[in-house]
Order: C-alpha cells, then structure tokens, then sequence
C-alpha cells in the first residue's frame, strides 16, 4: 500500500522522541530575545497585552508620553509587578571644538582647487615658454 516506505514500531517511537524534545523547554530556559523595541500607545493597558513567555522580561516604550513598562515572569509563568519608568529626551550638547560646517568645508575646498588649477597653469606655462 506505501510502496517501499515501511513504518517500524523504533522508527515512530524515536520520531516522537524528536518531536517532545523540539517542543518541550525546561521551565528555566529563556525565550530568545526580541530584536525589536515593543510600542504602544495606549498605555499600559497596552503593556500588559503583550504577552511574555517563561521567565522572560521586556522593556515596552510609550508611544504619546515619555513612560516605559518593564514586565517579566518567573519560571511559572507568573507575571511579576510591572515597573514604569519615566525618561526625558535631551538635546546633544553644543560642541565648540574644531569642526568645520559643510558650507565652510566646500568653500576652502574650492579655494584649494583653484589654488591647485592655477599653479598647474603656471607649471604648463613655464615649460611652454622654455
């Protein structure tokens, strides 16, 4: 009926074997981290339905007020009270060291070539008249 395929009672029992260790986790192991930054705008209402594996934590960012919840879970799977945190974005601070603006760049840029072109100029004019 399979064709050449035959089913051994070992071969189903080491497959199933494969299979619980693919999906079982010990309760101590942690969920691989999220490569993103959660965002929510409606507050912690918002935080709180983002759900969390076993012994995990995450840091949510408020999107319309400077706040961010930090959730986690302990190896049951039980959720520990949530922190809120608040934080300020500041400007970077005013620099007077020596850097030059982009205007400021491309005029001594021009000054140089120009420099350059006509002292090349000269050059090709010397050896013409020599």
């Amino acid at each position: 009926m399979f064709g050449d395929y035959q089913v051994t009672l070992d071969g189903l029992r080491k497959q199933c074997e494969q299979l619980e260790a693919l999906t079982q986790r010990s309760p101590t192991e942690k969920f691989p981290p999220t490569q993103h930054v959660p965002r929510v705008s409606d507050g912690i209402t918002g935080a709180r339905a983002i759900k969390l594996g076993v012994d995990s934590d995450i840091a949510i960012f408020d999107l319309n007020e400077d706040v961010f919840y930090y959730r986690q879970t302990d190896a049951n799977g039980n959720e520990l009270p949530m922190k809120v945190g608040y934080y300020t974005l500041k400007d970077p601070p005013k620099s007077d060291s020596d850097y030059v603006t982009v205007k400021d760049f491309e005029m001594l840029k021009a000054e140089i070539i120009g420099l350059l072109q006509a002292k090349v100029e000269n050059m090709n004019n010397e050896e013409a008249a020599e």
